[in-house]
């Protein structure tokens, strides 16, 4: 199913833009009012380079899709910083041990000033997985709205295993990324994501410009 999906989102960005590796960093819905800023993949400049085309944005724009559409995941890191830029709120960042039925939760607050002048969403597809799994997540605890399609999933963090011969494995482990639900009693209780995060609204296609735009101007 995520290969699927991943063959449908590239065909569609190979047509408009000859090669999906070559979608642009920035893209305007028709009338200019929603940039569209493209994460391909988490790294540990994401954060950087997503304040940068930020600081680039057109006058006029009102609302800013975060697209992770195309995004399969990487450095859970970059997507706490990410946020940082999006909300004043703190994040909070939950996981569970199957294993042990231990469970965590953190609250991430950033040093990073939001860029609040902007309505925020994130998008999302199939091919979203991992760390964009969690972008989904985290942003609608937050309030951000979700747009797209049901991610895919993908909710075990990787970890590197030395064994006796020297080899080093790398594999998942036990620390399954969660959202949590509050009571009416007060306590929790985690779900994991590893099967995936439905949008807040779904949108039959995540490279139409013309109907990602009809979107959002019906929801103001």
């Amino acid at each position: 199913a995520y290969y699927r999906g991943y063959w449908t989102v590239q065909g569609q960005l190979d047509a408009l833009y000859g090669n999906a590796a070559a979608t642009p960093p920035i893209r305007y819905t028709p009338n200019g009012k929603t940039a569209i800023i493209n994460i391909s993949s988490f790294t540990v400049d994401t954060p950087d380079q997503f304040k940068r085309n930020i600081e680039l944005l057109d006058d006029g724009v009102e609302n800013v899709i975060v697209d992770i559409s195309y995004n399969g995941g990487g450095n859970v890191g970059a997507v706490f910083r990410l946020f940082g830029y999006l909300t004043e709120t703190p994040i909070k960042y939950h996981s569970q041990n199957p294993a042990d039925g231990s469970k965590v939760t953190y609250t991430i607050s950033s040093d990073y000033d939001a860029f609040e002048q902007y309505n925020f969403y994130i998008m999302i597809s199939s091919v979203t997985f991992s760390a964009a799994n969690l972008t989904a997540s985290m942003a609608k605890e937050v309030g951000i709205p979700v747009i797209g399609q049901k991610s895919s999933g993908g909710a075990s963090s990787i970890g590197m295993l030395q064994i006796p011969g020297g080899s080093v494995i790398r594999m998942s482990t036990n620390n399954v990324l969660s959202r949590r639900e509050v009571l009416e009693d007060g306590t929790y209780v985690y779900h994991s994501i590893e099967y995936g995060v439905e949008p807040d609204y779904k949108l039959v296609s995540v490279t139409n410009l013309q109907l990602i735009q009809d979107f959002i101007e019906s929801l103001s």
